[in-house]
């Protein structure tokens, strides 16, 4: 097969996710239909408008909610668990770059998973960053920054996020 002919499938099915999936033209309700139909591993959940899924490597748990705005960078997995809440404008990113030499600073690639954990609820622009979990249960308050991981039934908020509340 040509090189040409391998990337065709593949420019569809970007074209479809980043896309035709994030458009209105798509019920919000029947969305995660279209995901699974082009690979995304996702359970019946509300995925809203306008989100921009950048590869397959997506999990969407069963009555997820994913917010109008979201972006989310499946570079590597992205784990949404079930029940969890993505607020509006919501960023997920899995890939960066180490720190280069001083002729370029944005050196080598890397990549590192995301989780979300059952029941979470990420505040309205939150960012979540390469390598974090969010445990079960956990708040991200609005605008946050996620750089490590977030214990389960605990309320983190600030750039970078920091725990303020500890949940019953």
């Amino acid at each position: 097969m040509s090189k040409g002919r391998s990337l065709y499938p593949r420019f569809w099915r970007d074209l479809t996710l980043t896309t035709l999936a994030s458009s209105t033209l798509i019920p919000q309700h029947h969305r995660w239909r279209l995901y699974r139909l082009f690979g995304v591993d996702a359970a019946p959940c509300t995925v809203m408008s306008g989100t921009k899924v950048t590869d397959r490597r997506l999990h969407l748990g069963e009555g997820c909610f994913v917010s109008t705005g979201c972006f989310i960078d499946a570079s590597d997995d992205v784990w949404i668990g079930a029940r969890a809440s993505l607020a509006m404008g919501v960023r997920i990113i899995t890939s960066s770059h180490e720190i280069g030499g001083p002729e370029r600073r944005a050196g080598g690639g890397r990549k590192a998973p995301v989780w979300v954990g059952d029941g979470a609820w990420i505040g309205a622009g939150a960012l979540i960053l390469p390598g974090a979990r969010v445990g079960a249960g956990a708040v991200v308050a609005a605008g946050a920054v996620v750089t490590k991981d977030v214990p389960e039934d605990t309320v983190v908020a600030g750039a970078p996020a920091r725990p303020v509340r500890v949940l019953s």
